[in-house]
């Protein structure tokens, strides 16, 4: 078989392309945390509420997914909140997959204290954008793109990696999709946030996600667990953060906002 000249650039320039992608999906999974996915098979029987448990509190978080609850639909994240053993990580893993059932797009990150993959924020950008990869299929080349142009992304700072990795290719993916279709929407869970040990870390994150509501428009919302410590507790009382959280504690059904 003869190529022409014409022919045989155009065909190196997409195998050039095919290896860049592949590159960089190569980079992207090396940075993945696989034990913090809610099915990783490494979390065994992972907690979650037993049938007819916690009926009141799932369904106040899911009205709030499903923007049903007019007192909470503008609030785009929600803090659930108590102390060691009240049942929140069994909490978010039940609305994981009642999310999953409904058709919402889901990421998730479980931060454990004892797991150097998962007790810090190194790797979890690349976790989420991985997750975000599989689920919405059009946000893929996007996301390749960003690392191929810097395939050194995962040693930027949390900012600038969720900016590129999670905000910029969703919202060029629901430049296209119905605003008012909301399994469209796109649920962030980030679990034991306390765990994450670095303290300054912890606002860091909490910062980044109230950055990315207040500068975009997208039907992403994040559903953050963890223990009322002091430093998260600082970060949700400042008031940069109010008007766009809700406050949920597992020994009161009521929201606090």
């Amino acid at each position: 078989m003869v190529v022409n000249v014409r022919h045989r650039g155009y065909l190196q320039s997409i195998l050039t392309l095919i290896n860049l992608s592949i590159a960089s999906f190569d980079i992207l999974t090396e940075n993945v945390a696989h034990t913090t996915f809610h099915n990783s098979g490494a979390r065994f029987d992972p907690p979650k509420c037993h049938p007819n448990t916690r009926v009141a509190i799932l369904q106040k978080i899911m009205d709030w997914v499903r923007s049903t609850d007019w007192e909470t639909c503008y609030r785009h994240i929600l803090w659930l909140t108590g102390a060691a053993g009240a049942g929140k990580s069994a909490i978010a893993q039940t609305i994981i997959e009642l999310c999953l059932a409904e058709g919402f797009i889901i990421a998730s990150f479980l931060f454990f204290r004892s797991d150097g993959s998962r007790n810090n924020g190194k790797l979890l950008i690349a976790t989420l954008a991985y997750q975000i990869f599989y689920s919405v299929p059009n946000s893929q080349q996007d996301i390749l793109s960003a690392i191929d142009n810097d395939p050194l992304i995962f040693t930027r700072d949390l900012d600038h990696q969720f900016d590129n990795l999670i905000i910029q290719p969703l919202r060029l993916c629901y430049n296209t999709l119905n605003p008012q279709d909301s399994s469209s929407r796109c649920i962030i869970v980030l679990d034991r946030l306390d765990e994450c040990l670095d303290r300054n870390t912890q606002g860091q994150i909490l910062h980044m996600l109230r950055n990315a509501i207040q500068t975009h428009k997208l039907p992403v919302m994040f559903l953050i667990a963890s223990r009322p410590e002091h430093d998260i507790n600082t970060v949700f009382n400042s008031h940069s953060m109010e008007g766009i959280f809700l406050r949920l504690y597992l020994d009161d059904v009521r929201a606090t906002l």
